[in-house]
């Protein structure tokens, strides 16, 4: 992650440490909040004085509020003007207050990019805008955005990526080009999941796209393997290692299809559950069929499947959130910071 040293600079110069300040710059930017846990495993230290300094500070300066939740969690609300200002972002809306919900979606994207600080993220809606226009020819109207109405005699506003999930490039070993990686981050139990209307909502720019990555980032793992399925179905990208997991499919497809259930393993049966939704209908039928009767190859059938999923080199990746982002500070030790003078 390459953040400009203008930037940690404007941050230590309101009273931080370079370690405070590269930490509040990423919670600023990716979240708007953090918890003592997420700031201890950044700085790779254990709970005590590091993080009761950093808050601290924070409270003392009123740079950040400390809000506390009923069932006992605690986490940081950076909303100051004065440090938005020093990493020009003033005008972003992680300053102001969230429902529960969105601060929960904030937490579990920092936790992601917590750890992932190596790729270069897009970080505002004004950089991805001129990315994709720069290097795709993409116009905005492609692009996921959201119009907010405006008061009375006021014109409408329109604004792009309201999402904010995590957005980055990565050095692509097969090509010059850098690779982008798009995230959709669930907060988990506590909300039903947006994922299906969020494909929508990109899929006029998917459409447009020929590579990119794409990373489920979620706190529980029995969401995983759906989340792929709906992925798979509606940006129809080729999955990964495709050709190896249709053959497999077409194998056990055919012990049921031969009643010779005693050759199918308790294990294979998630496998093919998921398989039947991901390679459902033609073309696959009919190349299962052919299969049977030897009449086409792995070289063909990789052809077919590149045919009918357009050339699209997309990768789907899941992301398992190390820690529950949604207890906050829950049954945790806890220190409460006594005020500083600023």
């Amino acid at each position: 992650m390459n953040i400009k040293p203008t930037y940690l600079e404007a941050i230590q110069s309101l009273g931080y440490t370079e370690r405070e300040a590269r930490f509040m710059y990423i919670a600023a930017t990716h979240s708007g909040y953090f918890t003592q846990r997420q700031y201890t495993r950044f700085t790779a230290t254990v709970r005590g004085r590091p993080v009761t300094d950093l808050t601290a500070k924070l409270l003392g300066r009123r740079h950040a509020r400390e809000e506390t939740y009923h069932h006992g969690g605690h986490v940081y609300h950076l909303f100051a003007r004065a440090l938005y200002r020093a990493i020009a972002k003033e005008h972003i809306r992680a300053r102001h207050r969230h429902s529960l919900e969105h601060i929960r979606t904030r937490l579990a994207a920092l936790e992601f990019v917590l750890s992932n600080l190596q790729p270069d993220y897009l970080e505002t809606e004004k950089e991805k805008v001129e990315f994709f226009y720069l290097n795709y020819g993409i116009e905005p109207t492609h692009l996921p955005k959201k119009v907010y109405k405006g008061h009375t005699n006021s014109p409408n506003t329109t604004r792009y990526f309201v999402d904010k999930f995590p957005m980055f490039l990565t050095q692509d070993s097969s090509s010059y080009e850098p690779l982008l990686t798009f995230t959709f981050v669930d907060p988990g139990r506590s909300v039903q999941s947006s994922f299906v209307t969020h494909l929508e909502w990109y899929s006029g720019l998917f459409a447009r796209l020929q590579r990119f990555n794409f990373v489920y980032v979620g706190t529980a793992q029995s969401s995983l393997a759906t989340a792929e399925v709906e992925f798979t179905k509606r940006v129809r990208t080729t999955p990964p290692n495709a050709i190896q997991r249709l053959i497999r499919y077409f194998q056990l497809r055919e012990l049921e299809d031969t009643k010779q259930y005693s050759k199918i393993a308790l294990t294979d049966l998630e496998f093919i559950g998921q398989a039947k939704k991901i390679f459902a209908g033609d073309p696959f039928d009919s190349i299962y069929h052919r299969w049977r009767k030897n009449e086409i190859w792995d070289s063909e059938i990789s052809q077919e499947l590149n045919d009918h999923y357009g050339g699209k080199q997309v990768n789907f990746a899941t992301f398992l959130l190390p820690q529950d982002p949604l207890h906050f500070e829950q049954n945790s030790w806890f220190y409460r910071p006594r005020s500083v003078t600023a």
